[in-house]
């Protein structure tokens, strides 16, 4: 019987030294099943749950969480909510599961601190790669919500990348390591390197983490 561990239940002197989950979703049904995937993949042991952004942050000054999952549908306006999250646990560790019908503001919501961003119908071994980074505190951005991410904007000022210089900053932000790259291009590791630093170069940044928030475009 899975043990769900409700907002309003007062936590023993020992749970505190136990990792905490934070599910925020309206549908029960959903939350337990994310629940008992992810128990699998973590140290979690029990969960709470938010019905809504506005729960989300009440229980967030109640209760210190490591990780929290959301699945509720999210517009432009809810990433205020992640920036007031980030300020009230800045170790928290956000991945938002999105429906196949959203267009999720990408950029924005990992300028207000979230970390991962998969889709519903997203297969198991990347939703487990996902879950698996995001809870040690990498960032991980499912490859069908790359291009919500690289999509240009003709009203916002972008660097232009070559080809192979995209094909390198899109893997590097999908979270691939220079050595994935290496034999997913069939590329030498120096070559890597070479192309990685360029990038960063011409997009003035110094880590992955802001490739993510940078915008580019592809010079054909």
């Amino acid at each position: 019987m899975v043990q769900k561990k409700t907002i309003n239940v007062k936590l023993k002197s020992n749970d505190k030294r136990m990792e905490k989950l934070l599910i925020v979703t309206s549908d029960h049904i959903w939350g337990i099943g994310v629940f008992e995937f992810i128990k699998s993949e973590t140290k979690f042991e029990s969960y709470s749950v938010a019905t809504s952004f506005d729960e989300m942050l009440s229980v967030a000054t109640q209760i210190s969480f490591s990780m929290m999952i959301v699945g509720l549908p999210l517009k432009h306006t809810e990433v205020e909510c992640f920036k007031k999250l980030i300020v009230l646990s800045p170790a928290i560790n956000v991945l938002v599961i999105s429906s196949d019908e959203e267009k999720l503001p990408v950029r924005q919501l990992l300028t207000a601190g979230v970390k991962g961003i998969v889709a519903k119908k997203t297969n198991v071994p990347e939703l487990k790669k996902a879950i698996s980074q995001v809870y040690t505190g990498q960032t991980y951005i499912e490859s069908a919500c790359l291009m919500d991410l690289l999509f240009v904007d003709s009203k916002v000022d972008t660097v232009t990348l070559t080809r192979r210089e995209r094909n390198i900053a899109e893997l590097l932000v999908e979270g691939k390591s220079n050595t994935q790259i290496c034999e997913m291009l069939n590329l030498q590791p120096s070559t890597v390197s070479t192309f990685k630093k360029r990038i960063y170069e011409k997009l003035n940044i110094k880590n992955v983490i802001q490739l993510t928030r940078s915008s580019f475009r592809t010079n054909n």
